[in-house]
């Protein structure tokens, strides 16, 4: 992944358009439109019609400066874009490690979601009851249930086992349970995960990235 830089990653269509585009620009809806027109634009996955899940990073109850969360910026210009492309439905969710509440709202995202008219979707006490999963770490199904497009929108940061988190660990929190259990070959468990989930784009941001002491708290830096 290069740094200031938006990643875009999905299945390739054979003979025609990649499946991998990086975007810059001065602001997140210039990188994210920048790596979209290589891949097609957005139409490419989103139809008329469509209910749009969009994963992003809320784990904790961060200032989006400190590159923890996902960025407001960037939220926004994905829900506006996927909204163009005449979505019916738009719906954010994550499991977040702190109360949700605080989660969604310290990190902006909350007030994204009002504004840009998308649903904010988190687990119930009874969410994971006798749901399948990972390890004993029970997979939050009611916003995959009817989506039709998901979206996994990751940020660039630190992580002690994997170096750097991108869009894999980023599936971690639509997990349940002791997710903790899962740090034991991680990989592996990661590889699992992303075959249960059926995301349809992958998006990684690493204009602001969290360089050390991850994936909580630590040193970030804006990069261009």
């Amino acid at each position: 992944m290069l740094a200031g830089a938006l990643a875009l990653s999905c299945a390739p269509t054979f003979g025609q358009r990649p499946g991998l585009a990086v975007g810059r620009g001065l602001s997140a809806a210039r990188r994210l439109q920048a790596a979209l027109a290589q891949l097609g634009t957005i139409r490419r996955f989103v139809r008329p019609g469509a209910r749009v899940l969009i994963k992003p990073n809320v784990g904790y109850a961060r200032d989006p400066a400190l590159g923890v969360t996902t960025s407001p910026e960037l939220l926004a210009a994905l829900i506006t874009s996927v909204h163009s492309a005449g979505a019916a439905l738009v719906r954010v969710a994550d499991h977040p490690v702190d109360p949700p509440s605080a989660a969604f709202e310290v990190s902006g995202v909350r007030d994204v979601c009002r504004a840009h008219c998308a649903s904010l979707l988190w687990p119930t006490p009874d969410a994971f009851d006798g749901a399948w999963g990972l390890q004993g770490c029970a997979l939050f199904r009611a916003p995959l249930e009817d989506a039709d497009v998901v979206i996994n929108l990751a940020n660039a940061k630190a992580h002690p086992l994997v170096g750097i988190g991108g869009a894999s660990v980023n599936l971690l929190g639509l997990l349940g349970g002791d997710r903790a259990a899962l740090h034991v070959k991680l990989a592996d468990h990661l590889t699992t995960l992303s075959r249960m989930v059926p995301t349809t784009l992958h998006i990684v941001d690493g204009s602001r990235v969290m360089l050390s002491q991850g994936p909580a708290a630590g040193t970030s830096a804006v990069l261009r």
